[in-house]
């Protein structure tokens, strides 16, 4: 028996639950992309200067502002996705 080889999924998850998992976080990386694009958008249209401060600022307005809970974690993702970003 060869110890080091891999023998199985993840916690026991076949390979189908694996494949939906990543295509739910491919997804969810599309909607925060989608989301920082809409706040660049923004600072476009008022000439306001294209700042990831300023892109972040507008994320966690927005954030505070909505009532769906979905596009709160989005944008509370894109801030985070820009923080590690700029570091």
């Amino acid at each position: 028996m060869n110890q080091g080889c891999f023998t199985g999924y993840a916690d026991g998850m076949s390979r189908t639950e694996i494949d939906v998992l990543k295509s739910k976080e491919a997804e969810d990386l599309e909607n925060v992309h989608a989301a920082i694009g809409y706040m660049a958008s923004l600072l476009l249209k008022s000439g306001e200067p294209m700042q990831a401060h300023r892109i972040t600022a507008l994320l966690k307005q927005h954030a505070e502002q909505t009532t769906d809970w979905a596009l709160k974690i989005d944008y509370d993702h894109a801030v985070r996705l820009i923080a590690e970003k700029i570091k």
